[in-house]
Formats: structure tokens, C-alpha cells, sequence
């Protein structure tokens, strides 16, 4: 396949949808790591829930997928039409589950807001500041690291430069993703943010891209895809009539490449592949 050969290469769009995680960042994460769910037990027991660090984090589990099981029911009667495949939840309701349906509990003055938290549901938890505190809690101890790829902030103020139109469309949570967005500095240079657990739906569920369209009236015949994940975003960016960009960070050998791109029916014709995974290429 080359160093960074297609057929779609060199050409400037008037609007980039970029991937977050991996295509404008790179993020190593560890969610098993012992420390981590020891350090939210402790926080649990200061809000009256006892777990130990095995049970909370099979309790995490259990919530998560319980979460998505009600999704998949209520999004049907929001949008009947729509074929759920891929849903997202809010995993700030899970931080708030865990601490209302703990089971074993012990009295505590503590409060969440001024509010006992015996008296408050998931819900009041979910949207408090004790729920954004855990969530990014969970997120800067599973985080091993977090940083832009070396060409990100020149490419993004090029292209802004270039008048060019810049949005983000990741499948991601909003509670610590807008708290990355800022820690990294990308944030000023996009034109709309679209995070998967805000719209409840994620990639490559092609509705999740649609809505951005939609919203920001973008001309299909002028933008493109940029991410990092084969079926993700070049296959989203296919369902929805974009070309691609796919840039190459998890270093896939041309083989690889190619059997992906077989998978979900795209070729060179409408997918660039960046085989380096320099975004800096996007200017060519």
C-alpha cells in the first residue's frame, strides 16, 4: 500500500470531522488496575456505601450493562424508526447507582449539595458535582497517559487558518472527555463537539453522524472522516456518503489494513490511508 498512497489523497476539505481518542490524542487507559477500585471503595465508604474494591467493581459491571439494556429499551420509543445497534450510556448514572443501591450501607453525615444522601435519587446524584468529581476521579486513575500527538495544535490551527470547518464526533464520555478536551488545548479550534453519551448513541451507528450533519448543515461533497479505527469511523463516514481519512496510530501492518477496509467494503477510492498516522499528512 506505500507510505501514503491512495487515490484520495492531497486535496483540502471545507469540513473535517475528526475522532477524538487516538486520532487527535493518544490515551493509554487500565480500568483493572487494583488501585483504582480500591481508591473508589474508599470514596464509597465516605458516602455511607460499603463495598470492597471486587465487589464494586463487579458491581461497575453489572450497572453498565444494565444501563445499556434500558437504553436499547427507551431509545425505541424515542426513536422507533432507528435500528439501536450501537447505544451509549451516561456512566455518571452508574458512579450515581452505585452509591444508592450499594448493599450494605452505614450512617453517614455526609452530603451531596447541602442534601443527605440517603434522601436523593440516582438521578439527583448523576447530575451533581459528587458525580462529576468520582467520574474524573475513575478517569485520572485509569489513565496511564494522556497527551497530543505531536502534530495536532499546528495541524487543527492550519486548517483553521484555511478557513476550513473542524468538529469532533467520538464515541467517548462527556463527563472527563470535556475535561481532556480542555487539558489537551483542541478545544478552541473546533467548530462543534458531538461526545457519543450526550447523544446516547455511538459510532458506527450512522445516526450519531447524521445528527451532526444535520445540526451544523454540513455539504457532504466538501467534508470528510479523520480517525484512527477502521470500522468506527471510516465505516460511519461510508454509511453516511464521507470519504475517509484513516490515520494509522495503532501502527496496523498494510495486510491488516487491508483486511479491515475489506470488512466493512471501502477502498482507496474513498478512504486515505495515512500509514504513519501523521495528521500533519491532512495538509499535503
Amino acid at each position: 500500500m506505500g507510505k501514503n498512497t491512495t487515490e484520495n489523497s492531497k486535496k483540502l476539505y471545507k469540513t473535517y470531522i475528526f475522532d477524538y481518542y487516538g486520532t487527535l490524542v493518544d490515551i493509554k487507559t487500565d480500568e483493572s488496575k487494583p488501585e483504582l477500585w480500591k481508591h473508589l471503595a474508599g470514596i464509597y465508604s465516605a458516602y455511607g456505601a460499603d463495598y470492597t474494591p471486587e465487589e464494586l467493581q463487579k458491581k461497575y459491571s453489572e450497572l453498565c450493562e444494565a444501563e445499556e439494556a434500558h437504553l436499547r429499551k427507551i431509545l425505541k420509543v424515542w426513536e422507533p424508526n432507528m435500528e439501536l445497534e450501537y447505544p451509549e450510556i451516561l456512566l455518571e448514572r452508574v458512579f450515581a447507582r452505585l452509591l444508592t443501591e450499594a448493599e450494605n450501607h452505614h450512617e453517614t453525615a455526609a452530603t451531596i449539595e447541602g442534601k443527605p444522601v440517603r434522601l436523593l435519587s440516582a438521578d439527583d446524584i448523576a447530575d451533581s458535582e459528587w458525580a462529576y468529581m468520582v467520574s474524573n476521579t475513575f478517569r485520572i486513575i485509569s489513565r496511564e497517559w494522556y497527551r497530543c500527538y505531536p502534530n495536532t495544535i499546528s495541524t487543527l490551527k492550519t486548517l483553521k487558518e484555511n478557513g476550513c470547518k473542524l468538529y469532533l464526533l467520538s464515541n467517548a464520555q462527556g463527563i472527563f472527555t470535556r475535561t481532556e478536551l480542555e487539558m489537551a488545548g483542541v478545544l478552541p479550534y473546533l467548530d462543534g463537539v458531538y461526545i457519543s453519551s450526550d447523544k446516547q448513541i455511538k459510532k458506527p451507528q450512522p445516526e450519531f453522524m447524521e445528527k451532526l450533519i444535520k445540526e451544523f448543515d454540513i455539504d457532504r461533497e466538501s467534508a470528510v472522516m479523520v480517525g484512527n479505527e477502521m470500522k468506527c469511523d471510516m465505516g460511519i463516514a461510508a454509511a453516511c456518503g464521507l470519504p475517509g481519512v484513516f490515520l494509522n496510530t495503532f501502527g496496523w501492518s498494510d495486510k491488516k489494513i487491508e483486511e479491515e477496509m475489506k470488512k466493512i467494503n471501502v477502498t482507496t477510492k474513498n478512504v486515505r490511508v495515512v500509514a504513519d498516522g501523521d495528521i500533519a499528512h491532512l495538509l499535503d
